[in-house]
């Protein structure tokens, strides 16, 4: 299978003929079936999160505030049903805070984390389930996420030309006016 000689001690299994040395994998053998062979090694265990390993949680609460100046303050549509137990701003929050924890690596491990007490009590107030989670994606607005990017684009836009007006007073100041000796000139 793989050349001789590859330094893989621990990994070795002899059937025969075949050396197979593999991490991925573990060796089958059926008994009196007779039927062996490679199959995929189950994952390892992952460990449980907890609020230790999140972080960027100061993040969050400001797109939510962003979020809800220009959500306005009653939801619309199938937001807007007393039955529905995720809000919008719990799912774009949630989502966001996904992508920011990349110990999170896919939508149940968001559901998951949903269930700690801070992710609670800083994004989204019920934990979530699969399917509220699932749902929220076809129906959520992504006008509202365009309006605030858009927000943050003109105010990184304004920074950076306060920036580069401050700059160029500064480097500007000295070389305008000459120095003292080229005036008495």
């Amino acid at each position: 299978m793989f050349g001789s000689g590859d330094a893989r001690e621990g990994w070795e299994r002899d059937r025969g003929d075949v050396t197979v040395w593999s991490r991925n994998c573990h060796w089958y053998d059926g008994g009196l079936s007779g039927l062996y062979g490679l199959v995929p090694a189950a994952r390892p265990a992952k460990s449980a999160l907890t609020e230790k390993d999140l972080s960027r949680w100061k993040l969050i609460a400001e797109f939510q505030a962003r979020l809800a100046a220009v959500a306005g303050p009653t939801p619309a549509g199938t937001w807007a049903d007393p039955r529905r137990e995720l809000a919008q701003s719990d799912y774009l929050s949630l989502l966001l805070f996904g992508l920011f924890n990349p110990v999170v690596e896919a939508m149940r491990g968001l559901c998951a984390a949903s269930h700690l007490r801070r992710v609670q009590e800083e994004i989204c107030a019920p934990p979530v389930s699969l399917g509220s989670f699932s749902e929220a994606q076809a129906v959520v607005a992504p006008e509202l996420l365009q309006k605030v990017f858009a927000e943050l684009a003109a105010e990184r836009r304004d920074a950076l030309e306060r920036v580069a007006a401050h700059d160029l007073r500064r480097s500007g100041a000295g070389s305008t006016g000459g120095s003292a000796r080229s005036r008495r000139m």
